[in-house]
């Protein structure tokens, strides 16, 4: 049986939402076509005074192993890198979730571009501009990959494929030019 693990957490740049990824988990939902299942990602309310998480609604089901969340700075998009799953192709897409007023997370938005899955996308980072989100990846002999916020959509454009790092940039910190 598969248990799951709690890898990702962001918060909302306000600080009153949690967002926690739930992965190897398999949840179920029944929709009207029938039982739908997958790893997760659960939202949760954050009441500091009260020293509190409250669960917002039912997990939102992603593909498989959601390893790394990204928050937007706007907190529009929660942002998702799967573990191991892969296309036909081998490309892994990293998923963007809209964020309810409530704090709630919506379907995933197809995305226009892929991340090579051998390339284990597992961190994500948006620096403080809110225009660049960097993606590393696990065992990936110093790869990471550099793309675009489209400001209005939140689409990801790819810009530069970094090689030759020293390692995995697990710890990648963006910090603003003086």
């Amino acid at each position: 049986a598969n248990v799951a693990q709690t890898l990702g957490i962001a918060f909302s740049s306000d600080g009153r939402f949690v967002y926690i990824s739930n992965f190897n988990d398999t949840y179920t939902v029944q929709t009207a076509g029938g039982a739908v299942s997958g790893s997760s990602i659960s939202a949760f309310a954050f009441d500091v005074k009260a020293k509190q998480l409250t669960r917002i609604g039912t997990p939102m089901i992603t593909g498989k192993n959601p390893y790394e969340l990204a928050v937007s700075h706007d907190n529009r998009f929660v942002y998702a890198a799967p573990y191991g799953e892969n296309d036909a192709a081998g490309h892994a897409k990293i998923s963007r979730y809209p964020i309810l007023g409530d704090g709630g997370l919506c379907c995933a938005l197809d995305s226009p571009y892929s991340v090579d899955v051998s390339l284990n996308p597992a961190t994500l980072r948006i620096d403080p501009s809110q225009r660049y989100m960097l993606v590393g990846h696990l065992g990936s002999h110093g790869i990471a990959e550099l793309f675009y916020i489209n400001p209005e959509s939140g689409d990801l454009t790819p810009v530069q494929q970094l090689t030759g790092l020293a390692a995995s940039p697990f710890t990648s910190t963006f910090v603003e030019a003086e």
